[in-house]
């Protein structure tokens, strides 16, 4: 499995991350990301992903497997999915993914959610 062999190192088999490495949760912190409408194009420009070489049909698999076994409450998977139509927002040259995640913290925040724990 993809999530096992390229994700897992940083990520954890159980997904917990390490905070203070600057490596996220993929919990429902995480998936509260995908509340955001550019969300999904955040995830899928992330350096681990940008850098995993996947075909993108694999990426959006390894999403939908975090999406699936990462959350016990709050947002699931069958709330948001990641579809063949999302590939579009792989591989954005023009993103400011530093920036972006900034604004969708602020917009969490907001909102009065959680975002996953970043050092910076």
């Amino acid at each position: 499995m993809d999530y096992v062999r390229l994700c897992s190192g940083c990520h954890g088999l159980d997904g917990q991350g390490a905070p203070k490495a600057g490596v996220p949760e993929l919990d429902c912190r995480f998936l509260n990301i995908l509340r955001h409408k550019d969300g999904k194009r955040y995830v899928l420009n992330v350096a681990g992903v940008r850098n995993s070489h996947l075909s993108r049909t694999r990426v959006l698999d390894i999403y939908r497997y975090v999406t699936e076994s990462f959350c016990k409450a709050g947002i699931t998977a069958t709330d948001i999915k990641f579809s063949v139509e999302d590939e579009r927002l792989l591989d954005d040259p023009d993103i400011d993914i530093v920036g972006l995640r900034r604004n969708i913290t602020q917009y969490l925040s907001e909102k009065g959610l959680e975002s996953p724990s970043y050092p910076w």
